[in-house]
Order: structure tokens, then C-alpha cells, then sequence
């Protein structure tokens, strides 16, 4: 077996941990407890995520607040910078200023149609609260934002993909990255991004959200993006990334691209492989 075989299995691998500890926990405590079951499933995936990111994060739960009347809701995952100074905190959760908060993240066991949309029209509205009081030079340094959903949602993500995302490009609403089950990614890919085809990369021209189907690798892929798109470490990484690293994080021989679905642009068009708008549809 080659080295990259091994990264990918490690990847699925990864994913698979993630799903056997949620079983777990169902199997002792069956269904009269799924506010536990919730709460384990957030602690899992926190676990998890603090296992691979930069220790001077900290991974935990709470809330975010400004100095005036704005605070977050409560934030299943709340990733914050160790090195400013903390509000309070007890154990893994804390309440942070503003200016800490380096990543939110929501997680759910499952969501039916109508309950998706409302999470992430939720956790727009949640995100937009930080990310207004952030002076950032452009929207891809601004604190990122994810849905991790442990069980695939049970209608056609393709059909519906229009519905689900197209109403997440208000400004700074934006949501990176959204893992239904095993085998379904969502990324937003800002304006000037690049995205890898085997051997070659395109330019991103337009916002936009793409749909993957990363077989066993959805979870795992998740992981991987928390950890590298902390704003500290694009802005270290950007200019010094290199073939190997992404190998090392994001196994797909080809690429993730070579698994796209489909894509939708800030313009409501559709996009194709190439991250380019199809206008004669």
C-alpha cells in the first residue's frame, strides 16, 4: 500500500472514530437522554478537533460578548486565542470578548430539510454578531464557522443545495464549511481562493458554496479544514504552502475537486468544476 493510501485511510479512519463514539454513547444510554446524547456528540467532536489544533487555541463551549449589548448565543464549539485574556471560564467553558474568538461551530445529530435551513440561517445570524466587530483586511482573515451534522439528512442534498445555501451570502454570514454524515462537504470559497484540479489551480472569481460527495472522508476533511483555516494560519501558510502539507491533511490523490457535485455563486448561478458561473443555463 503507498504512503497516500495510508494518509486517506488514516483520514477515514478519523471519521470513523467519530461515528463509533457516537454509537456508544446511544448504546448505554438508549433514547430517553438525547440532550446527553446531544451534549456528548458536541464533546466528541471538540475532543477530537483539540487533538489536531495549534495549542495555543483553545477548544471548548460558551459565549462571545462585546462591550455594548451584543453577545453570541451559546456556541457548541467556541475555538478562541489562549493569549488574550478571558471573561471567565470554568473547565472547557468559557465566556470571551469578542476579539478572542478564532472559530464557531455548531453540531447536530441530524437535520430534516426545514430544520437544516433554520440551523444555518441560525448560525449565520450567530457568526455575523463576531464577526461585525472585526476590523479585518478582507473577509477570508475574519473568525471562520462550520456545521458539523453527525447523520446525512435523508433528501436529495443536490436537488436541494440552491435552498439550503444560496441565502448565506450576506455579508459576513458566510458559512465555511458544513459536513452532512460521512460522505457530504460543504466549503465557501471566497473571491480570489484557489482551488486544485490534479496538477494545475484555478482562481476563484466569484463567492461561492460547493458540494462534494468525499466518500468515508466528509468528517475528517471537516477536521482538517478547522485546523488550517484559523485566520493565523492562513496569513503564516499562505505564502509558504506547500505539495507535501496539503498531502499530509487533504489525502485525495486528485484533489477534492475531482469529487465536486455542484456549486452556486453570490449571483444565484450555477457554477461548474472550474469554480466558473454557467450563464447559458
Amino acid at each position: 500500500m503507498s504512503i497516500q493510501s495510508n494518509f486517506t485511510e488514516y483520514h477515514r479512519s478519523l471519521g470513523a472514530q467519530l461515528k463509533d463514539l457516537q454509537d456508544q454513547v446511544r448504546n448505554l444510554i438508549g433514547s430517553s437522554h438525547w440532550g446527553s446524547d446531544g451534549g456528548h456528540k458536541e464533546a466528541i467532536l471538540r475532543r477530537t478537533i483539540k487533538e489536531h489544533i495549534s495549542e495555543d487555541l483553545h477548544v471548548g463551549t460558551g459565549f462571545a460578548i462585546s462591550d455594548g449589548n451584543t453577545r453570541s448565543t451559546q456556541i457548541d464549539i467556541l475555538i478562541s486565542k489562549k493569549s488574550l485574556p478571558c471573561l471567565f471560564q470554568d473547565g472547557d467553558f468559557r465566556i470571551v470578548a469578542i476579539d478572542a474568538v478564532r472559530s464557531m461551530i455548531e453540531v447536530k445529530t441530524g437535520q430534516q430539510k426545514s430544520e437544516l435551513i433554520d440551523t444555518l440561517t441560525n448560525l449565520s445570524d450567530n457568526v455575523l454578531k463576531v464577526r461585525q466587530f472585526y476590523s479585518a483586511v478582507c473577509d477570508c482573515l475574519l473568525p471562520t464557522a462550520g456545521l458539523f451534522v453527525y447523520e446525512a439528512p435523508s433528501f436529495d442534498i443536490e436537488n436541494n443545495f440552491r435552498q439550503l445555501v444560496g441565502h448565506l451570502f450576506s455579508e459576513r454570514k458566510f458559512i465555511n464549511w458544513i459536513c452532512l454524515g460521512e460522505n457530504y462537504f460543504i466549503r465557501y470559497w471566497h473571491e480570489g481562493d484557489h482551488i486544485r484540479l490534479e496538477n494545475k489551480t484555478e482562481e476563484i472569481t466569484v463567492p461561492q458554496y460547493r458540494l462534494y460527495q468525499l466518500n468515508n472522508l466528509a468528517m475528517a476533511y471537516f477536521i482538517s479544514n478547522v485546523v488550517w483555516d484559523i485566520p493565523e494560519v492562513q496569513q503564516t501558510q499562505r505564502n509558504s504552502w506547500c505539495r507535501n502539507m496539503d498531502n499530509l491533511w487533504f489525502p485525495l490523490e486528485n484533489g477534492k475537486e475531482s469529487c465536486f457535485i455542484c456549486g452556486v455563486s453570490k449571483n444565484g448561478r450555477n457554477v461548474d468544476k472550474n469554480g466558473r458561473e454557467i450563464t447559458n443555463v
